[in-house]
């Protein structure tokens, strides 16, 4: 997929994902070759994929307090954090390509506002790791933790 061509606004890929998003997934079935299966949003295909595939175990534990604390994490990380670092990258640059003009003083209040919400985020995900190695488990790397590699970095 080429974003930079416009291939995620193609009709075909739009009976994929009709928001025009990626990622998402298309199945087809071996037999025939026909479409089986769409599913969009990254976190919905990570935990298909580990169900469906079962490998490796860790990224998506059968153990229901480990996988209960990989959930917790990847809904909080799109509503909180992965949210507002996206507003955050959306008003210090593209404000004004998008035909947003906000006064100097209402950008810079509303980019102010946005940092501390991503600093919070930020220090909560450093506050989860005080006590474990991972976000999920002690044991081993979840989901949790490669959704987070993406959204810090």
């Amino acid at each position: 997929m080429r974003l930079a061509k416009n291939e995620h606004q193609t009709p075909e890929f739009t009976q994929i994902n009709p928001l025009r998003q990626v990622p998402a997934l298309l199945e087809v079935n071996e037999s025939d070759g026909e479409d089986r299966f769409t599913l969009r949003e990254s976190h919905a295909i990570m935990r298909y994929l580990c169900s469906t595939h079962g490998q490796p175990q860790n990224l998506y534990s059968a153990d229901n307090h480990i996988r209960g604390k990989t959930d917790q994490y990847l809904d909080w990380a799109h509503t909180w954090l992965r949210a507002s670092s996206n507003r955050l990258v959306f008003l210090r640059y593209f404000t004004e390509l998008r035909g947003q003009n906000l006064s100097a003083e209402k950008k810079a209040a509303d980019i102010a506002q946005v940092e501390e919400k991503v600093q919070t985020s930020l220090d909560l995900i450093e506050n989860m790791l005080v006590d474990s190695l991972f976000l999920a488990s002690n044991l081993e790397p979840t989901l949790a933790d490669l959704s987070a590699i993406c959204d810090i970095t």
